[in-house]
């Protein structure tokens, strides 16, 4: 039975097999075709080898093919990314080519073209844009006249706002603890508190709370969604307890940078007897661990999380028939450092990008309580520099972004020539990233 392999003959010198094709009956005239998925970049030889049934083969002649990355990617904003009045969008490109330089990047909104650079940074800012649904993006072309775009949905909002789940408000429980989940309509570089603690909160809104304690009848809890703009926004959501449950199934923490070590921790509070307690890790109807019995009631799994997006566990308890008499999903949402890495860079180019309108007042909103009074001085010193003064501090060359602390490396133009410069930023209690010091 014939068949047919492709292999590239690489420039380094050595063939690689890329895969082979069985024909399904012998034959001596035929055509295969085979799919060559994520090629590298680069120059490659192609050559294709046919194997007859008695193991004699014979090789085509070598076909040189070009492989090229050209490709378009927006750094900024994210995909669902919501701005607040009076907007200003900052849109970054970041395309690549291989087989040629990029000429031109021209940037998008709404289908409109707002503006164009011929060298990199690939970046500008489009104000002004109105409340309501656009599309923001860029397009590349290179020296060889190749086009290459690409574009992201985004959102205008007059003031942040919050809505939860379908049915949750005044719903009932037959519990202690609540989850509470919901979409917020607010920048990146935003909080949502439940009850004093500061929820899940991904890039498209989605917010989660796990484990808040409630107490028998109807419990009313406060809700603050905080910007670095305006005052918070008060809401509150009421959450009947009808009772504890015998069991008690709690995973934290509830969201985390991968790789993740979780902790589940499983109770039998009301000591009920139980046959056997099923974990489901990932929630796919395996069972990964097994327990018939607890230590003074309790148990713990440690288990480590590695990738990005939201994990669920499963735990169901059954009793000496096989009944189910308890189960309880908790989740984990895993993310990498790219995704806060948006909060700390967008309050730190808000902050830039007000400063190059000479908009000092809001500058001074994303700096922390105490260095607002220090650069209030400085802004006001500066005054019709301070446009000079952002161009000056958009050079970003490094960071390092922690839980609850960021640290940024800018390069700036002295008399003395390049030299770089220390931005630290802090999250504060009510979860929004502001500058500390520049």
């Amino acid at each position: 039975m014939p068949a047919v392999a492709a292999d590239v003959d690489s420039t380094a010198g050595y063939l690689v097999s890329l895969g082979g094709i069985n024909i399904a009956s012998p034959t001596s005239v035929g055509n295969a075709t085979f799919n060559w998925t994520h090629p590298a970049a680069g120059a490659h030889l192609l050559t294709v080898r046919a194997t007859a049934s008695d193991g004699s083969s014979l090789t085509s002649p070598a076909v040189s093919v070009t492989v090229d990355d050209y490709a378009m990617t927006l750094a900024d904003p994210v995909a669902g990314e919501v701005f607040l009045l009076p907007s200003a969008i900052r849109i970054q490109a970041a395309p690549t080519a291989t087989g040629a330089a990029i000429a031109r990047v021209e940037f998008l909104a709404d289908g409109a073209v707002i503006g164009a650079l011929t060298a990199p940074p690939f970046s500008m800012v489009w104000r002004g844009a109105g409340v309501g649904a656009h599309t923001v993006g860029a397009r590349a072309t290179d020296t060889s006249g190749r086009v290459v775009s690409a574009t992201v949905p985004v959102s205008v909002a007059s003031a942040p706002d919050l809505s939860f789940a379908a049915g949750l408000d005044n719903s009932t429980v037959a519990d202690d603890v609540a989850t509470i989940t919901g979409v917020a309509s607010v920048p990146r570089n935003a909080a949502v508190v439940i009850a004093g603690r500061r929820a899940s909160l991904d890039p498209a809104g989605n917010i989660r709370i796990e484990g808040l304690p409630l107490v028998p009848g109807p419990n009313v809890l406060p809700v603050t969604v905080n910007t670095a703009d305006g005052p918070p926004v008060k809401r509150t959501i009421t959450i009947n307890s009808s009772g504890s449950a015998p069991f008690s199934v709690d995973l934290s923490p509830q969201d985390g940078f991968t790789p993740l070590v979780g902790t589940l921790t499983i109770r039998n509070r009301a000591q009920v007897p139980f046959a056997r307690i099923e974990v489901d890790a990932s929630d796919n109807g395996s069972v990964d661990v097994t327990l018939t019995s607890l230590v003074d009631d309790e148990a713990r799994i440690d288990y480590t999380v590695n990738g990005v997006g939201t994990f669920v566990v499963k735990v169901t308890v059954f009793d000496a028939a096989n009944k189910v008499i308890y189960q309880a999903r908790r989740q984990m949402r895993v993310f990498d450092r790219a995704e806060l890495a948006g909060a700390v860079l967008g309050a730190y180019y808000t902050m830039v990008e007000r400063l190059a309108v000479s908009d000092a007042s809001g500058a001074l909103r994303l700096f922390t309580g105490d260095a607002q009074a220090r650069y209030a001085d400085i802004f006001a010193t500066l005054a019709a520099d301070l446009p000079a003064a952002a161009a000056d501090l958009r050079r970003l060359v490094d960071g390092v972004i922690g839980d609850d602390i960021a640290e940024l490396t800018i390069a700036r133009d002295t008399p003395q020539g390049p030299a770089l410069f220390m931005v630290y930023l802090i999250r504060g209690r009510d979860g929004v990233w502001r500058i500390d010091s520049l």
